[in-house]
């Protein structure tokens, strides 16, 4: 009869609206094995080889981690140092401890000095998935006649991290940078997660703090891009429970006492920090602004003695430098040098000029919440800071930060492109 034909048309329709979902995550989930594996054979190809010879920080990575490996103590003879004086830059000790289980396995060679970064690269990539999925915080966006699922937006994102040639250099190399980077995204991921499960806060700060005995940077990064994230989801926090909050704040005092107390103690710990920053007082800028401004007093020359002063002259440089890192043709053609970038081209492709700028309005005016459209421009804007006060600017390896969301306004404007032609394509047709 016409009701048992109606109910089983409706169970068909029900099963089917529900398979569609679950197919659709399958789909995701096997695309994004694939984006994975060609990450891993990128990252991993004749890795002994390519680059042909040890950096100089690899070369003392791996002495001193053997070092610590076979008697506890560095090359100084420190034992168990949080921080390892090596050519005098006082680098972050934890890279080398990550090189230990793979010396133990493969012996002490470049590969095993390579294979923290390598490892930590791809997570990174699988990490870029998820966090863009989180942050925007939506099923799907439309494009133009088109609605785009927010795993498709996360799987772009992925395989344009993946293929990066600034992100694959820095995975093929020991450079503790990347490895930052890789907790960064993992800290921010499991902040977003937070919203949804509160304890992930925990975690969030444990792959914060634990970044910052990585690499330089992060001592200055990771203060601002979690005061970013208070800002944006300072309310949010106000509704976690109180014992979440004091716990996530115990776990990152208790994890960063032992940085706070060799920083405090050692008056060397930031000597690499302090030679190159525009600030030290043997900088070429210093002794110039000296200069200046001894002879503009000499002459009375008042606007001189403005324009002139130390703290203009910095704040002058400072913004100088953060500005170069915006820089079409060092982001795209001349880049940061052989030792910072693989060689014939930029750190970025240069045919992602025009996506991210398209990906840069779409993501200013698609139907996202204010949030998560702040935090993606802040993300963006405050990589370059810590950079900005050093010199040799611009400089790939302190600007790592900037990739990912690089990444990820170059997929939305691939995408909308892709939308953009589908359907311009579509109405010809039509016509």
């Amino acid at each position: 009869n016409l009701g048992s034909l109606y109910f089983v048309k409706l169970k068909m329709k029900t099963t089917l609206i529900r398979r569609k979902p679950a197919c659709r995550r399958g789909r995701a989930l096997l695309i994004l094995i694939l984006i994975v594996i060609l990450a891993v054979f990128l990252r991993l190809w004749q890795i002994g080889l390519v680059p042909p010879s040890p950096d100089w920080d690899e070369a003392a990575l791996g002495y001193n981690t053997y070092s610590i490996m076979l008697t506890g103590k560095d090359e100084y003879g420190k034992m168990l140092p949080v921080v390892l004086q090596s050519f005098d830059d006082y680098k972050p000790a934890l890279y080398a401890y990550l090189i230990i289980p793979f010396i133990k396995i493969f012996d002490l060679s470049i590969i095993s000095v390579r294979l923290p970064s390598i490892l930590f690269g791809i997570i990174s990539v699988i990490t870029v998935f998820f966090l863009v999925n989180l942050v925007f915080g939506v099923k799907e966006v439309r494009m133009s006649s088109r609605k785009i699922s927010s795993e498709t937006i996360a799987l772009t994102s992925a395989f344009l991290f993946a293929i990066s040639p600034w992100h694959i250099q820095f995975s093929r190399v020991g450079f503790e940078a990347q490895v930052g980077l890789s907790l960064d995204l993992l800290a921010i991921t499991f902040f977003f997660l937070s919203l949804k499960k509160k304890w992930f806060l925990i975690l969030s700060v444990v792959f914060a703090v634990l970044s910052i005995y990585v690499y330089q940077s992060e001592k200055l990064y990771i203060p601002l891009l979690f005061a970013v994230l208070l800002i944006i989801y300072g309310k949010n926090l106000l509704s976690y429970p109180r014992k979440i909050l004091v716990l996530s704040f115990m776990t990152g005092l208790i994890l960063i006492l032992p940085m706070m107390f060799y920083v405090t103690t050692n008056p060397n710990a930031l000597l690499r920090a302090k030679g190159v920053s525009i600030f030290a007082y043997e900088t070429k800028m210093s002794k110039e602004s000296s200069r200046r401004l001894d002879l503009a007093r000499s002459r009375g020359d008042t606007l001189g003695q403005i324009l002139d002063n130390r703290r203009i002259t910095y704040a002058r440089q400072t913004t100088a430098a953060y500005l170069s890192h915006f820089e079409p043709n060092w982001l795209f053609l001349r880049g940061d040098g052989p030792r910072h970038q693989a060689p014939y081209m930029g750190l970025l492709y240069v045919f992602e000029i025009p996506l991210i700028l398209i990906g840069i309005y779409g993501v200013a005016f698609l139907n996202f919440s204010r949030k998560s459209k702040f935090f993606i421009f802040s993300y963006l804007l405050i990589a370059p800071i810590p950079a900005a006060i050093t010199i040799d600017v611009p400089h790939a390896v302190r600007t790592l930060h900037f990739l990912p969301a690089f990444q990820i306004f170059a997929a939305f404007g691939l995408l909308m492109a892709f939308a953009l032609i589908e359907n311009r394509v579509r109405i010809k047709i039509v016509r």
